[in-house]
């Protein structure tokens, strides 16, 4: 009888399998003797193999290192937004001109491209020029054109004189060439007539200079009295600030050819910067006049109209029958 125990290592689980085999030709009693005694075998090698299995150390596995790596991010509550920026231009719903009431420039402006604005606002400073600057600048002018002339006439007078000089020295030699010929060499005589001429030609250039500044000093004094008596008559520069002045009302046409209607807007300014009474100070501009000659038939009632209202109302005048 021959019987054969196989012991293997199971290498996915780390435990033992016990295999037996048995020899042929064994008999049935035989047969159960011996499987008592391997059953014995059997429990005692199973108890010795949990003993030796459990006092093994288990390998420590580093689960890190096969551990992919990712990126993450500190979750924060808050509200979610979104910018997109595109270049745009705002088209104004009505587009209103404005005029001054005065010509001039512009000094200081106040507003810019959207700026919000309300009655009564000043939208810019003006600078205006006066009558007062244009006679000043008219007078130094004249006395700039007087300085000029002064000048040229002395370059006359030095001119004549280095003239008379030059010609006495030529006609002296020209006169001993004559009486003694040879004396005198004739390259002299030719320096002296060359610079007998040249003096002659710049007291001639001096004549021309000195004539000039006469014509720009009587243009000088043109202007200047030209000026003096538009300032002389000129209602705008006579409004005199304080005064008590009556009602006014003036008629302008925004198509005058012949006057500027920001004349008469400038006008009315000054007067209304000058009253002190409350008498009202008005202006009636015509958008479909001009200076008068062919006006319409249908305007000129207006204007009439608006004349004798203003008439009847500062005289107190009802239209009812006393």
């Amino acid at each position: 009888m021959t019987t054969t125990i196989d012991l293997e290592a199971h290498p996915s689980s780390g435990s033992h399998l016990l295999f037996v085999n048995k020899a042929p030709g064994l008999s049935s009693k035989a047969s159960h003797r011996s499987g008592q005694a391997f059953g014995c075998y059997l429990l005692a090698l199973i108890a010795w193999t949990s003993i030796f299995s459990g006092c093994a150390r288990p390998a420590k596995v580093d689960a890190s290192a096969a551990a992919p790596v990712v990126a993450v991010v500190n979750v924060v509550r808050r509200d979610l937004a979104n910018t997109l920026e595109i270049a745009s231009e705002f088209q104004p719903y009505q587009e209103i001109e404005v005029y001054a009431k005065v010509s001039g420039y512009i000094q200081k402006l106040h507003v810019n491209w959207g700026t919000h604005v309300r009655a009564g606002q000043v939208l810019a400073d003006l600078e205006i020029p006066e009558l007062q600057q244009q006679l000043q600048e008219d007078e130094a002018t004249v006395h700039r054109s007087e300085s000029d002339l002064e000048r040229a006439r002395e370059e006359l007078n030095r001119a004549n004189s280095a003239y008379k000089v030059a010609h006495l020295t030529y006609s002296r030699l020209a006169d001993v060439q004559k009486s003694q010929p040879g004396l005198v060499a004739q390259e002299d005589i030719d320096v002296s007539e060359g610079k007998d001429l040249e003096a002659s030609a710049g007291v001639s250039a001096a004549k021309a200079s000195l004539a000039s500044a006469e014509q720009a000093l009587v243009a000088a004094k043109a202007t200047l009295d030209k000026d003096k008596a538009l300032y002389a008559y000129s209602p705008y520069h006579h409004a005199m600030n304080g005064t008590k002045y009556p009602s006014i009302l003036m008629m302008t046409g925004a198509n005058d050819g012949r006057v500027a209607p920001y004349h008469s807007r400038k006008m009315v300014a000054r007067l209304d910067e000058a009253n002190k009474s409350q008498n009202p100070i008005l202006l009636r501009t015509s958008s479909s006049a001009g200076h008068g000659i062919g006006t319409a038939l249908n305007e000129r009632i207006k204007q009439l109209a608006d004349i004798y209202a203003f008439l009847f109302a500062q005289l107190g005048m009802t239209g009812k029958a006393k």
